[in-house]
């Protein structure tokens, strides 16, 4: 999705260059340019390398944090756990018997 917008904006400013005035060109460039190194170089590049490298540590927050933000865990089972509130969630169909 964002490589799309990228290449659709940088489209754009390609063809803003178009114009004769070269202070128009210039903005069209450094636009386009800008936003082409953003989209593939930084963010299909750099941020997924840099996540390898810190591997599970970039999901890590204080603990004093945890306690601010609910854990509402998978479909928010904990959160109703924790207001009291009885469960919206469909029990479990029983497993077929064999015959």
């Amino acid at each position: 999705m964002v490589t799309a917008a990228a290449l659709i904006m940088v489209s754009i400013f390609v063809a803003v260059m178009t114009e004769t005035d070269p202070v128009v060109k210039a903005l069209g460039f450094s636009f386009a340019i800008g936003v082409f190194l953003d989209a593939f170089v930084v963010r299909l590049a750099l941020v997924p390398a840099f996540m390898a490298l810190v591997g599970s540590r970039i999901w890590h927050h204080p603990e004093w944090y945890g306690r601010l933000v609910p854990d509402p865990g998978i479909e928010g089972e904990k959160l109703e756990e924790r207001l009291g509130r009885p469960s919206t969630r469909r029990p479990e169909q029983p497993a077929p018997a064999d015959a």
